[in-house]
């Protein structure tokens, strides 16, 4: 995978990011992960988050460049925790 496919990857899932924060919030889950461009994902790991946060996987692990691609779902008020990715 040469920098131009990794930077179209980033600016992708950048996009998608900032329009999942965009839309409004709805009280009904189901209704929220009908709308959404990605599914909600399950709920991430306490060690890596501090409140609610879902992960889904977007790609499936890439042995030779040691890539993964995925989507994060914030709760209102969730943040990530200090952590690294053995890749980079």
């Amino acid at each position: 995978m040469n920098r131009f496919k990794i930077a179209i990857i980033f600016t992708t899932m950048v996009f998608a990011v900032i329009n999942q924060g965009c839309q409004k919030i709805e009280d009904s889950t189901s209704t929220l992960e009908q709308s959404s461009i990605f599914p909600k994902g399950q709920l991430a790991p306490e060690k890596f988050f501090t409140g609610n946060a879902w992960v889904t996987g977007l790609v499936n692990n890439d042995s030779v460049f040691t890539t993964a691609a995925g989507n994060v779902f914030f709760e209102a008020g969730a943040r990530s925790n200090w952590h690294s990715h053995p890749s980079g």
